[in-house]
């Protein structure tokens, strides 16, 4: 019989552990899935982990994960199913019934050959350490600190420090993420960035903006602060002081919303806000390429009888925005 008692001071081990023995065994399984070129199923990987471990726990087993080690050295060897692990074990059992006292005196560093020579690919995926700071160092900076959390505190608490690292790299990226001007290319109805682009150009008297995140109570404000920058050079206060002197060759602000995948009521707030600054200035603002998640939001929150309709209007793509204001 359980002893219930016990539950208390070892579930917060228990919860470690769990998440330990999953995260190894999910990496190697993808380690060796893009190694072998199939497909693996994390909620299958789940199940099975979680029924081993409820079947061993009625006879006194140890948590089962996968293996590093036994893991290469099968994969080294040729093992390709299951058949592979039963005849590993086999062969193991019959080292420790009858083979045990022969390999007594035999230096534990010439057993652990065996080991580091079967994980000798595993070492060199350090070098993926570096492969992931040239695409980004946001990853790279991960990659780092989750590998010295697990070097200096163990694997257990490395894991988490990593998992918690990442959140906030993530959150970091939702509250401050990227925006740019667009232009148009030459003889073209194409928008892309300026920065990128040197042949693109802007419409006089036009900006097109292009938020890149979500729009949503953790960045509303960075949203706000960044498009009045970047289209009139003006911060939030100048247009509470009143200083419109910056703004007087813009009349219109063309914001580009496919990349905008969820609003939520805060960032609709911040939209009407953002228009009624805008209007305040005599400039229009139209917004363009919504997704269809965010035109249900618009609807839920009455977003079209908020907006002034001589200074606001959706249209489907940055070009319809374009021509519309070439006309008005």
């Amino acid at each position: 019989v359980p002893r219930i008692d016990l539950v208390k001071n070892i579930i917060h081990d228990c919860i470690a552990l769990a998440i330990v023995t999953f995260a190894i065994s999910l990496s190697l399984a993808k380690i060796f899935a893009k190694k072998h070129k199939y497909r693996i199923k994390p909620n299958q990987e789940l199940i099975a982990l979680g029924t081993a471990n409820t079947i061993a726990s009625f006879f006194a087993c140890y948590p089962c994960s996968a293996s590093l080690s036994r893991s290469s050295v099968l994969e080294r060897t040729g093992g390709k199913t299951q058949i592979a692990g039963i005849v590993s074990s086999a062969i193991i059992l019959v080292v420790l019934l009858f083979l045990g006292p022969l390999l007594y005196d035999l230096p534990k560093c010439i057993l652990s050959c065996v080991i580091l020579v079967a994980l000798k690919t595993m070492f060199i995926q350090i070098k993926d350490m570096v492969t992931a700071w040239r695409m980004s160092r946001c990853e790279g900076v991960i990659w780092l600190v989750t590998f010295l959390a697990v070097v200096f505190l163990g694997v257990d608490i490395g894991l988490i420090v990593g998992v918690i690292f990442s959140l906030i790299v993530v959150l970091i990226r939702f509250i401050t993420p990227h925006s740019t001007l667009l232009g148009t290319l030459p003889f073209t109805e194409i928008y892309v960035d300026l920065k990128h682009f040197t042949e693109a150009k802007e419409i006089t008297g036009m900006k097109i903006y292009q938020y890149s995140s979500a729009l949503f109570f953790l960045n509303r404000d960075h949203f706000k602060e960044d498009i009045l920058r970047s289209t009139i050079n003006m911060k939030p206060d100048d247009v509470v002081e009143g200083n419109f002197k910056t703004a007087n060759f813009v009349h219109t602000v063309i914001v580009d919303c496919s990349p905008i995948s969820y609003v939520d009521s805060s960032g609709v707030d911040t939209l009407c806000e953002v228009i009624e600054t805008f209007k305040e200035l005599s400039i229009r603002c139209y917004l363009c390429s919504c997704p269809t998640s965010v035109l249900n939001m618009f609807e839920r929150t009455s977003f079209f009888d908020r907006i002034p309709p001589k200074f606001s209007a959706i249209f489907p793509s940055v070009h319809d925005a374009v021509i519309y204001s070439t006309q008005v």
